[in-house]
């Protein structure tokens, strides 16, 4: 059970204080700041670590790290938002779903460590943002110029209701540089897990009376496109 959410700012003269960092187990530990440069950073059990996402990169560098089971260093990044719903009008050009926004980027983290002690797997979390969902379409009200002719493959009804938005496209997964002495090279890729897939499209909007899309099926015209995956890069030191 979490214990709560703790937050911790540094300001950039903090970065020669060289202070510690100790998590408690279960607690979310959030950071605010882009740039952390520690003697230690220490996570109990179950402890996670939020990087700061309202920037685009985040630099941590603690001399020794000793981490638990189960713990999290988590970037992961915002969705898109849905598009609105479209307006009722005369036509289908007036009616027609705003699409989906594009998901957000996940953060860039640059690691560095030279001491470093693992209880089980440490799970580094930097995935791309969902694509936002379309907007469904407005109704269309019947006017003396008569209805726009829409095509009958897409799913929606083409005499009362403007086509659907489409979904947005997720956010690319961060990047990752993990810099550490040559002999941890072992450990860190036996137990330090990177998920830094980019996020899921989002997906046209539906009206009430269309058939579901089957779970595991080919996406239907209008998804958004998957976000691309993260880089991971290992940087070995030597002595």
């Amino acid at each position: 059970m979490m214990k709560g959410l703790v937050f911790l700012v540094f300001s950039s003269f903090s970065l020669m204080a060289q202070p510690s960092l100790k998590i408690d187990k279960g607690v979310i530990f959030q950071l605010t700041g882009d740039s952390f440069s520690i003697d230690s950073l220490i996570m109990a059990d179950s402890a996670v670590l939020l990087l700061d996402n309202r920037h685009s990169s985040n630099l941590l560098r603690a001399n020794v790290v000793i981490v638990g089971n189960g713990c999290v260093i988590s970037g992961i990044s915002k969705n898109g938002e849905n598009g609105p719903a479209g307006s009722e009008g005369s036509s289908s050009l007036y009616a027609a779903g705003k699409d989906g926004r594009g998901g957000f980027s996940g953060i860039n983290l640059f690691f560095h460590f030279t001491t470093l002690q693992l209880g089980s797997i440490l799970e580094i979390q930097l995935m791309g943002g969902h694509g936002g969902n379309g907007g469904l379409g407005g109704n269309i009200t019947p006017s003396l110029s008569g209805i726009s002719t829409l095509p009958s493959s897409r799913n929606y009804n083409t005499s009362t209701q403007g086509p659907p938005g489409g979904g947005g496209d997720g956010g690319r997964g961060g990047n990752v540089t993990l810099s550490y002495p040559a002999e941890l090279d072992s450990l860190v890729h036996q137990k330090i897990k990177v998920m830094n897939e980019g996020g899921v499209g989002g997906y046209p909007a539906v009206w009430s009376g269309a058939p579901t899309r089957p779970l595991g099926s080919t996406p239907a015209a209008g998804t958004g496109k998957r976000g691309v995956r993260g880089k991971i890069k290992y940087v070995l030191l030597k002595k």
